[in-house]
Formats: structure tokens, sequence, C-alpha cells
């Protein structure tokens, strides 16, 4: 019996000295409970049902709720993921001093069922507090003055506790999957293997190129609506397979031509920035490619959404001209698309939020990663003459190397993708270019500035787990 009290408190510890990394695994975990409460609670709220065009507005909550749930998936995997990788060195000292895989698997449980509890709880609180705040922003942007009665609703929390506690239950068997196929051994050396340096694969290399070219080949060559709705997925795949492979062998190809310029690289702040990105792209491509998609997504999902709010009245005037509708009828009609793209522009948003959500989380511990795979390096390079100074010269020189280079990818993706969305929006009665181009601008400038607080936070944590070794 004590050996089982023995293993709460040892997940507790684990948890607490382990805070850098779960910190934001729970923060964000807890931020998508909340999104998700308040999504599943607008869709089953009665008060909505009064409104014109309930059933459409409540059938785009349920369908966010859909795509909240699958990103809340992929948020907690990778989160975890990334969590126990760090983690390998650690368990294999438990192993080590005694432990067995099964008294692990007790401590994995225990840590799992703290941080549901952690999350949840968080969650639903923030939940709870938006309940009372988004009702009112969507009866504003759907513009239908109303007294909304803002209460919890058990239902909605017991579905977000039901959706949660089946993600983290993914998790834990993930994780007894790892503990199972792990040995001690290998566990211990995992921090301490290398990786070799990518060749230059010229063949991914140029399927990227095709297949990015095709994607906007097909954005900016498809002048019909119709034909752009029909290709756009398929477009988009395309942009997707294209992104990663130039991300994995292109970035490789400009490392190896920035080490190649003698000039660049031999300054002591560039030779330890391009060698050590060089040694780890294979690790960077994967979370480089996943920033600029995700980046690419809020984008696209903002701006059109905001283009066709914005031009509600250029779309409901056009339809009651070609119908010659009375005053009344064209006023009913107005309000009618004030719902419908009042809650396309909710919605957008709100997802926006939730792929800004996971591309932050990304970012974060990419940036963590680097930093304790970097310390030991730059530890000997002070050791071998190089100064403080040079050192934070040389961390400024990688960040900003790999930083923005998704975000110039995604501000390119929907410069690409305007001319099909543009095709797209003719569907609804929208032809208002510039209007799509000030939405998109708008949009870009506000994520860069949003971006750029990140990059000035994780920079910052970067530095600090660099710096440990002064």
């Amino acid at each position: 019996m004590r050996e089982y009290s023995f293993f709460p408190r040892l997940a507790l510890v684990n948890l607490t000295r382990n805070r850098r990394f779960y910190g934001p695994y729970l923060v964000s975990c807890g931020g998508t409970v909340g999104m998700y409460y308040v999504l599943r609670f607008l869709a089953g709220t009665e008060t909505l049902a009064s409104v014109r065009g309930a059933a459409y507005l409540q059938s785009m909550m349920s369908i966010g709720c859909a795509v909240v749930g699958i990103f809340a998936a992929v948020i907690l995997l990778y989160a975890n993921s990334f969590v126990m990788k760090r983690r390998h060195r650690e368990l294999g000292l438990y192993h080590v001093l005694g432990l067995e895989k099964r008294h692990l698997a007790w401590v994995m449980l225990w840590e799992t069922l703290y941080c549901a509890l952690a999350a949840l709880g968080l969650g639903l609180v923030a939940g709870g507090v938006l309940s009372y705040l988004v009702p009112p922003l969507l009866l504003g942007m759907i513009r239908f003055p109303m007294e909304f009665t803002v209460h919890l609703s058990g239902r909605a929390m017991w579905e977000t506790v039901q959706l949660f506690i089946i993600l983290f239950g993914l998790t834990l068997l993930a994780n007894f999957a790892r503990l199972h196929r792990s040995r001690p051994v290998e566990l211990l050396r995992s921090a301490q293997t290398g990786e070799r340096e990518p060749k230059t694969k010229r063949l991914l290399a140029l399927v990227g190129l095709v297949t990015l070219a095709g994607g906007y080949g097909l954005a900016v060559t498809i002048q019909d609506p119709v034909e752009a709705m029909v290709w756009f997925f398929g477009a988009v795949l395309l942009v997707m397979v294209g992104t990663y492979c130039i991300f994995t062998a292109g970035s490789i190809a400009l490392l190896k031509a920035l080490r190649a310029n003698h000039n660049f690289y031999y300054q002591t702040r560039h030779f330890t920035a391009v060698s050590g990105m060089l040694y780890r792209m294979k690790q960077n491509a994967a979370g480089l490619s996943n920033i600029c998609i995700l980046s690419t997504m809020v984008l696209v999902t903002v701006s059109t959404t905001a283009c066709l709010y914005f031009g509600l009245e250029q779309m409901a005037a056009q339809r009651a001209a070609e119908n010659a509708l009375s005053t009344a009828e064209a006023a009913e009609m107005l309000q009618e698309y004030a719902v419908m793209y009042g809650g396309f522009l909710f919605l957008g948003l709100f997802l926006g939020a939730v792929f800004l959500l996971a591309t932050v989380l990304i970012i974060y511990y990419k940036q963590l990663s680097e930093g304790y795979e970097d310390r030991d390096r730059y530890r000997i390079m002070q050791q071998v003459g190089m100064t403080p100074e040079e050192v934070r010269g040389s961390i400024r020189s990688q960040i900003l190397l790999v930083f923005f280079l998704p975000l110039g990818m995604a501000g390119l993706h929907l410069l690409a993708a305007s001319p099909m969305l543009c095709r797209m929006l003719e569907l609804f009665g929208l032809q208002n270019a510039p209007l799509f181009a000030a939405c998109a601008g708008g949009t870009l400038a506000v994520f860069c500035i949003v971006y750029a607080l990140v990059f000035i936070l994780t920079a910052r944590t970067y530095n600090r787990v660099v710096r440990e070794t002064e």
C-alpha cells in the first residue's frame, strides 16, 4: 500500500520540477477546453433559438466544435510527445534506480490524471467566464439586439469533460506504448544522440517546387467561381506538400549555400548558428512547415470571413436590386445576411484563435528544444574563447535565420491564394477585390504584430535556457 501512495507524490514532484515544459502544455490545454465549452454552449443554448436563422447559426457552432476537437487532439498529442521526449533521460535514471516499467506506468497515470484535472479545471473556469463575454460579442456581430440570459450549461460541461477525458486517455496510451518499447540504456543516451548532417535532397526539393507551383497555378489561373470551389482543397493539398518539401530540402540547400559563402559563414555569430541548424534541420523542417501551414490557416480563415462580413451590405443591396425587393424585404434580407456572415466572422475569429494557439505552442516548444540542444555547445564555445556578447549575437542570428521563414512563406501563400479566394467569394455574391485586399492586409499586419510578440517571448526563453551555463 505504501508503494502505491509513493507514486502520486512522485508524479506531483515530476510535474513541479518540469514546470517549464508542463506550464505551456496545461495553459494550451486549458485554453482549448474553454474554447470548446463556449462553442458547445452556443450550439445548444435555447437563447439563440429566437434569432432568425438560428438553426444555421447553431450548425456553424457545431462545425466549430468538431474543428476545435480535432485541433485539441493535435495540440495534446504534440505537446505530450515533446514533453516525454525531453524526459527520456529522467525515465532512464528511474530505471537505473530500481523502478520497473510497471512502476513508471503508475507514475505516468498519476501525472496524466493531475494534468487532466488541472486543464479541465482551468478550462471550465475560463469557459464559464467566456460564456458571459462571448454571447454579447456574437449578438453584436449578427446585429441582433436582444437580452442574452447567461448561465452555465451542465450538458456543455459534461460533453467537454467527456471529450478531454478521451484525449488525455489517448496521450496516456501513447506514453504507455513509448515506455513499453523503451530500453533504459537508450533512454539515458537519447539526450546525447546527435543528428548527422543531412544530405541535399534534390529530388525532394524538385517535388516541392513542382507541387508548390501547381498549387499556385491553380489559384491564379482558375477564373470560374464554381471551379475555384471544386479545386480549392486540391490546391491546398499541393501547397501543403510543397511547403513540407521546401522546408525539408530547400532549407538544407539554403544553409549549405550560406556555409559555402566564406565571407558570411566565418563570422563568430554566423558560424555557430548555421552549423548547428544544419545538423538539426530534419527536426526543424517539420516544425517550420507546421508553423507555416497553421499561420496560413489563420490568415485565410480570418481574411475571408472578415471580407464577407464587411461586404454584407453590398451583397444584400445587390440581391435586393436584382429581385426588386421592397424596403421591408430588403431590411429582412440584410438581417439574414448579418446573421449568416456575422456567424462566419465569429467562427473564423474563434478558429483563428485555436490555430494561433497551436502555432504559439509549437514555436515555444521548438525554441525551448533548440535552447536545450544548444546549451552545451555554447558552453564549449565560451570555454574556447567566445564572449557572452558573441554568444548572444550568435543566438539572435540563429533565431532570426529560421523564425521568420514560416511567416514570410505564409504571407506568400496568402498572396498566391488571393485570386482563388476572390473567385470563391463571388459564389456568395461578393465581387470586391479591393475589400478582400484590405481585409487580407489588415489580418496579415495584425498577425505579424502577434508573431513578433511571440518571437520576443520565445527568444527570452531560449536565452534563459542557453545562458543557464554562464
